[in-house]
């Protein structure tokens, strides 16, 4: 009887070890945090692990959602300092990638996504030029230098993008992004530090913190977060879905959607201080070899900035990131990257009053929709707007 208990017991035992087994194969791989009681798991825990983790990342202050980002259903989750996304439509490695926080956060800090350029002779606070610094890198798409510590902090991390151990200048700026402005002081909780914003983090100088944890990645997860829950009416971004109003019958809306007209000249109010020219609009199957999304199509527009301000005026900065298009049904979309394999992109250029620049910049929608308007973020009041509802009239 002893015996046949402990043959019962054993292949209990082994039934249990196997079900636990399989369930633990089964389930989710993931990883919980005490601390503000939210998990990662799957693409987004691989990537905070590999990526930089707690230092770098901060521990998740959210479940992870699905959102809508150019037409297209991503998993985003927030975290302490960053706001991971899970975009399984693009290739790997750049399936899992960092939000644009950066930008947000400096645009209500500054009112704008941009800082002011630095002159690429710039002098430091020591008066030694910046280019004969080892420790400086300069930005030449976004008019910036980084240097120092924040230079060092930036270089050390980075996505693994060839699975080797040293970080390559590619992977830092996959991590962090570029500079988007220079050095400068901001009162956080009450006490001001030296920062530096980049596309998707913000650095800044703890003096107070050991030597290795000067720099910090600020919490703009949190900023956002906290902005996201005390406003009433929020800001729209440039992936905000907006409400448009139908100009064009069933019939004309057909031919839009299928294609633009072959030529034509669209303008926003000539009378503004900037206006915005849209010409050539036209869809595209490929652009130099590559293809949209399934069921996407490409927009690819010319498009020019004219500086009307008096001579006196201020001059305002070309960049194709600073455009986005809305559709008949009101989504927002932002420009496709690859934009930077068309001709004249536009990287920063400065235009004086009275000057105009120009260039092409390419979108993707999907292929059932059609371009109703454009909008330019250029500079800190509203945008400006180009009605593309109605028939262009000849150059």
């Amino acid at each position: 009887m002893r015996r046949h208990r402990i043959v019962t017991f054993v292949i209990v035992f082994l039934l249990i070890s196997v079900f636990s087994l399989t369930l633990a194969v089964a389930a989710p791989s993931a990883r919980c945090f005490g601390e503000t009681g939210f998990c990662i798991s799957d693409d987004i825990r691989t990537y905070w692990e590999k990526n930089g983790a707690l230092p770098v990342f901060g521990f998740p202050i959210g479940a992870a959602v699905q959102t809508t980002v150019d037409g297209k259903t991503i998993t985003s989750q927030q975290f302490e300092r960053a706001r991971i996304e899970y975009h399984p439509y693009l290739a790997a490695p750049y399936t899992v990638q960092l939000g644009l926080l950066g930008g947000d956060v400096l645009a209500q800090t500054t009112g704008a996504r941009i800082g002011q350029a630095t002159a690429r002779d710039a002098k430091d606070e020591t008066g030694r030029a910046m280019a004969s610094r080892k420790d400086c890198a300069w930005f030449n798409e976004t008019q910036q230098y980084v240097c120092g510590d924040f230079y060092a902090y930036w270089r050390k991390y980075g996505v693994q993008l060839d699975n080797r151990k040293a970080i390559t200048y590619a992977e830092s700026l996959a991590l962090f992004g570029l500079p988007i402005s220079a050095v400068f002081s901001q009162t956080i909780n009450g006490t001001a530090y030296q920062v530096q914003y980049f596309e998707r983090a913000r650095f800044e100088y703890h003096p107070e913190n050991p030597v290795p944890y000067r720099v910090l990645t600020g919490l703009l997860g949190r900023e956002v977060s906290a902005t996201a829950t005390t406003t009433t009416t929020p800001t729209p971004t440039a992936t905000a879905s907006t409400t448009t109003q139908a100009l064009l019958p069933e019939s004309d809306l057909a031919t839009y959607r299928n294609n633009m007209p072959p030529f034509g000249y669209w303008n926003s109010p000539t009378n503004g201080e900037i206006v915005i020219a849209v010409s050539e609009m036209r869809y595209a199957s490929q652009i130099n070899g590559s293809t949209p999304a399934k069921r996407s199509k490409f927009v690819i527009g010319l498009f020019d900035i004219i500086n009307n301000r008096a001579s006196s005026g201020q001059l305002i900065r070309s960049n194709y990131r600073y455009f986005t298009i809305i559709d008949f049904e009101g989504n927002e979309y932002e420009p496709d990257l690859r934009t930077e394999q068309l001709n004249n992109w536009m990287q920063l250029k400065p235009i004086f009053p009275g000057g105009r620049f120009g260039g092409e910049i390419a979108f993707m929608i999907p292929d059932t929709t059609a371009v109703a308007q454009v909008k330019a973020y250029l500079t800190d009041g509203p945008p400006v707007t180009v009605e593309l509802r109605v028939w262009p009239r000849l150059p």
